[in-house]
């Protein structure tokens, strides 16, 4: 069983006041009397030196100096001769030497003063002891104190022993109860300390042990300004300092698990993108040696096969050098090495440009219209941009379906213009949305290869709008899917000074979206988490 510093504590020093009161009561008891008797001694032999100083020239018992020893002293006195011829007696001082009979009291008295047995003696000095007497008669014990004095008389001066040790049991009736009550005091004023003083170690033992859990957000109040209060704030510090190391340690740890994660995706893609370049560049590989060696062997007799041949081996290599070529134009977007040719140009001017140049290459029953009006100056890469609707349309033209209608609209928005790419279709199903910008990804599960499509023309418009750092996405809508990027509108260029302002037209009101459903947006410059999609 583990004792609590409060119990201990509280222990030791009640163990001490116990013993503190046990020693005092055993001092009282047994060596009161003793220190009483030496007190005594010590009082007997100064008052014989006051007698010896007061010894007048003739004595007689009416002598004022010897009466204020006894009264004030409680002693009593005899002074004998050599020839034990008593000169002076405490008891004998009252006689009246005017009776006739005084003689014989005065011998009854003295014989009552000087019938004692002494019990023992412990000499002072070669002329003076001291004696413990017990009367015959009545069994009192005296102390006495005999020495010579002066004038060469002896002096006897004693006191009755019941006053020490009336003294002594009086002190140890009166110190055992007083004791115990001390005792019962100390005892309280003892818990009342310890809970005091070990309080805010409990509490420091709290907080530590919740610090052991990584809870760090309990604080210890500093209430003093000694070696607790300079613990507590220590341990204060100490918190703070791990609480926030162990903050940082956590962060590092996830930025580290989110590179881990990264590299293991980079990886990932890697593997997949090499698996899908070796695919894609198989098939035109194996076409082209199979129909090369055809023509080795003269496989085609005629002029009209070799031809075919030819048309065959052109149109596999024509297809290699787009895959080529789209690879490493994505590659440039993705490493930052692309420089962008920012300049203004009018949006409206641009997208007509290639919605005309689609119309001419695209096969009948698909309708590509343009819903834009009035200049729109904006300010990018012209080209890029028009690479980018180039590939929505083319994507559009692609999978659209049901009406087979394609249509590009522009709507207007306080710093830029929303270009949207519309086209009936399917809905693309919630599970490949996060996957349609990545590269070779195509949502035709048989990978085919007549429209020419590799699935990088998404991933071409995710890395120029990154570029660019315009937002880009897709979202499903009513009776078809939305592709859609952002682009800024042209700062305005400084009026010459003078030239009257035109008034600012009102902006044209963005035509209502339709309803969307399963909508996924981007920000280019972060990383393209969510609405990045290709069909």
């Amino acid at each position: 069983m583990v004792k609590s510093l409060k119990f201990k504590l509280f222990a030791f020093m009640s163990l001490m006041v116990l013993l503190f009161a046990g020693v005092v009561v055993l001092v009282n008891t047994v060596f009161l009397g003793r220190y009483y008797l030496f007190n005594t001694r010590e009082m007997l032999r100064e008052q014989a030196q006051a007698v010896d100083a007061a010894m007048p020239d003739v004595l007689y018992m009416n002598s004022r100096d010897f009466e204020y020893i006894e009264r004030n002293n409680s002693v009593s006195l005899v002074i004998y001769n050599d020839d034990h011829e008593v000169l002076y007696a405490t008891l004998l001082k009252y006689l009246s030497t005017t009776e006739d009979n005084w003689r014989q009291h005065f011998e009854e008295k003295l014989d009552s003063v000087l019938n004692y047995d002494i019990i023992s003696t412990t000499d002072d000095s070669d002329t003076s002891r001291y004696e413990i007497q017990r009367d015959k008669e009545l069994g009192t014990r005296y102390v006495a104190y005999r020495t010579r004095l002066s004038n060469g008389l002896w002096l006897m001066i004693r006191t009755d022993l019941r006053t020490a040790d009336t003294s002594a049991q009086i002190a140890n009736q009166f110190m055992i109860p007083l004791c115990a009550i001390l005792i019962m005091v100390s005892l309280v004023a003892c818990f009342l300390f310890v809970r005091h003083f070990t309080r805010p170690i409990v509490k420091m033992n709290e907080i530590t042990r919740n610090m052991s859990r990584f809870d760090f957000s309990r604080k210890v109040e500093v209430q003093t300004h000694d070696e607790i209060g300079e613990l507590a704030q220590s341990i204060n510090i100490l918190s703070d300092n791990t609480n926030r190391l162990l903050t940082d340690l956590q962060e590092k740890n996830k930025r580290l698990e989110k590179e881990i994660e990264r590299e293991r995706g980079m990886e990932k893609m890697r593997k997949e993108f090499v698996s899908n370049v070796s695919h894609e560049l198989k098939t035109p590989i194996a076409i082209i040696q199979g129909y090369a060696e055809g023509l080795r062997l003269n496989v085609a007799a005629d002029e009209e096969r070799r031809k075919l041949y030819c048309d065959i081996i052109e149109s596999e290599s024509y297809k290699m050098d787009r895959l080529v070529r789209q690879l490493l134009e994505l590659s440039q977007l993705e490493s930052g090495q692309t420089t962008l040719n920012i300049t203004q140009f009018d949006l409206t001017t641009m997208l007509g440009s290639v919605v005309e140049r689609l119309k001419s290459i695209t096969e009948d029953g698909v309708t590509i219209e343009l819903v834009c009006e009035g200049e729109k100056p904006v300010q990018a890469d012209e080209m890029r941009m028009g690479q980018v609707v180039t590939n929505y349309v083319n994507n559009a033209v692609t999978h659209t379906k049901g009406d087979k209608l394609v249509r590009v609209s522009v709507a207007e928005q306080p710093e830029t213009y929303r270009v949207t790419v519309f086209n009936t279709g399917d809905h693309i199903p919630e599970e490949i949305m996060d996957r349609l910008w990545t590269s070779f990804y195509r949502a035709d599960k048989a990978r085919s290869r007549e429209n020419g499509n590799y699935g990088l023309g998404l991933s071409i418009v995710s890395g120029i709008m990154k570029t660019h750092g315009c937002a880009y996405g897709v979202r499903n809508v009513e009776g078809g899917v939305e592709f859609w990027f952002e682009i800024k509108k042209a700062t305005p260029e400084p009026q010459p000074a003078g030239e009257e302002e035109t008034p600012a037209q009102e902006n044209q009101a963005a035509k209502p979206e339709q309803k969307s459903k399963g909508a996924k947006s981007k920000q280019a410059p972060p990383a393209p988490d969510a609405g990045k999609q290709k069909k």
